[in-house]
């Protein structure tokens, strides 16, 4: 069997046992799979893959050795910062040819994460042999916390200040974004007032905000509240459903009294009243984000004329910094602060003993009482 056949066997065994979402396989780890065989490859012709797309360079599984493991890792710490950009007709060996800034740190590891998991499958399957295992186990074992932040600190500017990762806005860049140039940006458009606003001040991602329902909005406690749902996990197949990243972002978190202030539940109840199925008219769904690709362009077009904008900075996401150092600033827990955001919480007590009927437990009054202090100069 060619090493393409093998990777979409695996995808599909993996997304036919639930384990992934098609969105999972056919843009996160199949990217990482096919940069791995067309470096390992040679040309074979025409394969098929589990997008159905023709693979130049391929290999038969059974000449996957050591060898050309080793010699694939040693490639790959020099492989061009170019993944998921792809030129029509280019491969990855035409990419590692042509050279540039080499790929992040971060990246590497996860894309080696995706190769070890694959080879894991097939050694489990008798496919290829164990030494294979043990031999990107040592590369991936130096991806230490250690060395995390080492990295952390190489990359920081000359006062210490780490320069990568979402940063959260000041309070000059809130006024920005949510000055006169959002007046202009809205121009009355429901989803682009309200969907940068909920973000703000419920650190909803932007795909939880874009694919909210009416009856996403409920009373828990006698407090207002919006429940963060979906009928997948990890992907969004289908534009009638709604989707979450994983179980942790199934979350009901309280109301922050200024969208109340704002109109945002005489909206909901409006769209009630015309029975719409979402709370946002006009957004186009893709395969791969949902509906939350164009509301993320929007914002990203009102930070630029903000003047905000940096980019992998200063984004959308951005909001989720900002409300959490807020609430912790107001004194709410760590562990709380996860769990309003919808992080995996690695507690016993929370994961296996804090079910009820209604789904999660979760302290709403005590998460309100901070979330209400919670000001930003909008």
């Amino acid at each position: 069997m060619l090493l393409s056949e093998v990777v979409a066997n695996y995808g599909r065994l993996q997304v036919q046992s639930g384990a992934w979402s098609t969105n999972t396989f056919a843009y996160t780890h199949e990217p990482s799979l096919r940069l791995f065989r067309e470096l390992v490859g040679r040309p074979m012709g025409i394969a098929s893959l589990g997008n159905e797309q023709p693979a130049a360079l391929d290999i038969p599984l059974a000449e996957l050795s050591i060898q050309k493991l080793e010699s694939f890792l040693n490639e790959f710490w020099n492989f061009p910062d170019q993944q998921g950009k792809r030129h029509t007709g280019k491969t990855a060996r035409d990419i590692m040819n042509a050279g540039g800034p080499h790929q992040s740190r971060a990246n590497m590891y996860k894309r080696l994460a995706h190769i070890r998991q694959f080879i894991a499958h097939c050694c489990e399957k008798r496919l290829l042999p164990a030494e294979l295992l043990k031999e990107i186990d040592v590369v991936l074992a130096k991806d230490t916390a250690r060395a995390r932040e080492k990295a952390a600190l190489a990359n920081a500017g000359a006062d210490g200040t780490i320069t990568d990762g979402y940063v959260a806005f000041s309070a000059a860049d809130l006024k920005a974004l949510f000055g006169s140039v959002f007046t202009r940006h809205t121009k009355g458009n429901v989803a682009r007032r309200w969907i940068p606003l909920m973000g703000l001040y419920t650190g909803l991602r932007v795909g939880e905000v874009s694919q909210l329902r009416p009856c996403d909005f409920v009373e828990v406690d006698g407090l207002d509240c919006v429940r963060v749902t979906g009928d997948f996990v990890g992907g969004a197949p289908d534009p009638s459903k709604q989707t979450v990243k994983s179980p942790a972002a199934l979350r009901t978190i309280p109301i922050h009294p200024r969208l109340r202030e704002l109109g945002l539940l005489a909206l909901v109840e409006e769209r009630r009243r015309q029975r719409k199925d979402w709370m946002w008219d006009g957004l186009l769904w893709t395969e791969k984000s949902g509906y939350g690709k164009y509301p993320s362009r929007d914002f990203q077009k009102l930070a630029r004329d903000a003047g905000v904008y940096v980019q992998s900075r200063k984004v959308f996401h951005s909001f989720r910094s900002t409300i959490a150092q807020e609430l912790e600033r107001c004194g709410l827990e760590g562990e709380l602060i996860d769990r309003f955001l919808g992080h995996k919480v690695k507690n016993t007590r929370n994961q296996n003993y804090s079910r009820t009927e209604s789904g999660r437990a979760f302290p709403t009054k005590r998460v309100y009482e901070a979330l209400k202090m919670v000001e930003f100069p909008i």
